[in-house]
C-alpha cells in the first residue's frame, strides 16, 4: 500500500483489496501515517482470516554491526 500511495495509484482513505489464487481475502487500509527519518509511512491495518500453518524462531546475532537494519 505504501509503494501504490507513493505512486500515486492509490489514496490514503481507499481500502485495497486483496484475492489470493485460492479465494483467501484480506482488506488493507492505512490507520494512520507519520513521520520516519524525513520519509512519509504509512501504519497498515489489516483485515481477514489467517490460520496457524507453521512457527518461526529469529535469532539475532551478537556480532552483527546492524541488529535493527538499514534504510536504503
Amino acid at each position: 500500500m505504501a509503494l501504490l500511495i507513493a505512486r500515486g495509484q492509490m489514496d490514503k482513505k481507499d481500502d485495497f483489496y486483496s484475492t489470493s489464487i485460492l479465494g483467501t481475502e484480506f482488506v488493507g487500509s492505512v490507520a494512520a501515517s507519520e513521520d520516519v527519518c524525513g520519509k512519509e509511512a504509512i501504519i497498515p491495518q489489516i483485515k481477514g482470516s489467517a490460520y496457524i500453518s507453521g512457527f518461526n524462531k529469529l535469532v539475532l546475532d551478537p556480532s552483527d554491526p546492524l541488529p535493527e537494519g538499514f534504510f536504503l
